[in-house]
C-alpha cells in the first residue's frame, strides 16, 4: 500500500477557484473520473482521503444529486468533528489528526493504494509528515490568478524529489510523478599519500623500498670529512699542474 496523489493544478499552482471549483474544471477536455490518467490511477487505489471542508462541500452536492462518487472505495475524512448522520457506510472518520489518520491507514490492511484527494491543507498535512509516497500532479495549461494554492510559502521544509514518470496530454496538460530522492552516498575523500600507497600495493611483485638508518659516530664523521678534504686537495693540485 502506498499513499499517493493525482492533483490537478494550474500553472500558477492553484488547486481550486475562490468559490471551491477544482482547477480541473477549467479544462474543457476534463471528464471527471476518466480523463488525464485519472481512471487508471483510481484503478490502483482502494481508499480515498479527503479533508473535512472538501468533504462537506462535496457531500452536500452528492446528497442533492442523489449520487455517491466513491462506490467500492473506503473514504477517510480528516476531521476533528463528528461527521453528519446518514452517511454512506464506507465513510470513515479519522482517528485524531493527520498523523493518527496515517497510522489508521497503515493498520487497515489495504491491498491497494490510497489517494489523498485534497484539499490543499490535507495534502500539505500529509507532506509535513513525509507520509506521501508518490506525489503526482497534472499541471494544467491555464493561469487562474486567484484561488486555493497547493503550497504556501514557508509551509513545508525543503524536500528533495526525483521524477519517476512524466507524460503530456493532447490538450497541453502535463503529468508529473515524484518520489522521495535517494540521497547519494558521499564519496570518501582520500589523501594523495593514501592513494599512492594503495596504488603501489596493487602492483604485482612491486619491490618495497627500504629505509636504512645509519648510526654515525663522531670519529667516523671526522674520518669521512678528512677523506673528502684530501680528495679535494689532490684534485686542486692536478688542476694547477695541468694549467702550468
Amino acid at each position: 500500500m502506498q499513499i499517493r496523489t493525482h492533483i490537478g493544478v494550474s500553472l500558477d499552482g492553484i488547486m481550486g477557484t475562490p468559490d471551491g471549483i477544482p482547477a480541473w474544471d477549467a479544462m474543457p477536455t476534463f471528464v471527471s473520473g476518466k480523463s488525464h490518467g485519472y481512471a487508471e490511477f483510481l484503478a490502483q487505489c482502494e481508499a480515498i482521503v479527503i479533508g473535512r471542508t472538501l468533504f462537506d462541500f462535496a457531500h452536500s452536492y452528492w446528497t442533492d444529486q442523489g449520487i455517491w462518487a466513491w462506490e467500492g472505495y473506503r473514504v477517510y475524512v480528516l476531521t476533528s468533528q463528528p461527521l453528519p448522520p446518514n452517511l454512506h457506510p464506507d465513510v470513515i472518520a479519522s482517528e485524531g489528526d493527520a498523523a493518527g489518520l496515517v497510522r489508521q491507514l497503515h493498520a487497515a490492511n489495504l491491498t491497494r493504494d490510497v489517494q489523498v484527494l485534497g484539499g490543499a491543507r490535507t495534502i500539505r498535512a500529509f507532506l509535513e509528515l513525509d507520509a506521501i509516497d508518490e506525489l503526482g500532479m497534472v499541471v494544467l495549461p491555464v493561469i487562474l490568478g486567484d484561488g486555493t494554492p497547493l503550497f504556501l510559502p514557508g509551509s513545508l521544509a525543503r524536500t528533495d524529489l526525483q521524477l519517476v514518470h512524466q507524460r503530456a496530454f493532447p490538450d497541453g496538460a502535463v503529468e508529473l510523478v515524484y518520489t522521495r530522492a535517494i540521497a547519494a552516498e558521499p564519496e570518501r575523500r582520500r589523501s594523495p599519500d593514501n592513494h599512492c600507497r594503495r596504488s603501489q600495493a596493487s602492483l604485482p611483485h612491486a619491490p618495497r623500498a627500504r629505509t636504512v638508518h645509519l648510526k654515525v659516530t663522531a670519529r667516523a664523521w671526522h674520518a669521512f670529512c678528512c677523506h673528502f678534504r684530501q680528495c679535494g686537495n689532490a684534485k686542486l693540485a692536478e688542476t694547477r699542474a695541468d694549467s702550468g
